[in-house]
């Protein structure tokens, strides 16, 4: 099985990620290709040799909402999109939507040092992110939302249910 974790920054993709990998059993591996030009090849190539048992910490949806969004340049074409997302439906991945409110990514994002996308443009990433999961979901993607800007009784329930979640779609209970 393989689990896609993706969000804005400070949302607890990364940490979540770890702990669920860890959890489970499962590989862990973050996926920041920043530089690289060859993007479809590289996230093929990541499924390839990642094909089951695997946490992605971000894939190319931080592609396609950094790209769109903060750089006003998408480095996966249409077509690309397409390609992996076919790969994907073949692979029956559980993508994991992570957020939080507004005003709590923009306290988290307030103290970071390197600072990637301007204040007045985290409301688009959050947005872009929303619609990202939402055309999944409208695939038949199997998404799961989580909000890390609840308190940490309810994001401790959260967990649970994803990881009974996980092991439901392990067991093919889906």
């Amino acid at each position: 099985m393989i689990i896609i974790c993706d969000g804005f920054d400070k949302t607890g993709k990364s940490s979540l990620s770890q702990y669920i990998a860890n959890k489970i059993g499962f590989q862990y591996k973050h996926t920041l290709l920043s530089y690289n030009k060859n993007l479809l090849h590289e996230y093929l190539n990541i499924l390839e040799r990642y094909p089951t048992d695997i946490v992605i910490d971000r894939f190319y949806f931080t592609e396609l909402v950094y790209g769109k969004v903060v750089c006003r340049n998408i480095r996966l074409s249409d077509n690309d999109i397409i390609i992996l997302e076919e790969k994907l439906k073949q692979l029956n991945p559980l993508f994991v939507h992570f957020f939080a409110d507004i005003e709590i990514v923009k306290t988290r994002y307030k103290n970071e040092k390197n600072k990637y996308v301007p204040d007045e443009m985290i409301i688009d990433c959050l947005n872009e992110y929303q619609n990202l999961f939402n055309r999944a979901k409208s695939k038949s993607f199997n998404v799961y939302e989580f909000n890390s800007g609840l308190s940490s009784e309810v994001q401790l329930k959260a967990v649970d249910e994803l990881l009974a979640t996980i092991v439901k779609l392990r067991e093919g209970k889906h």
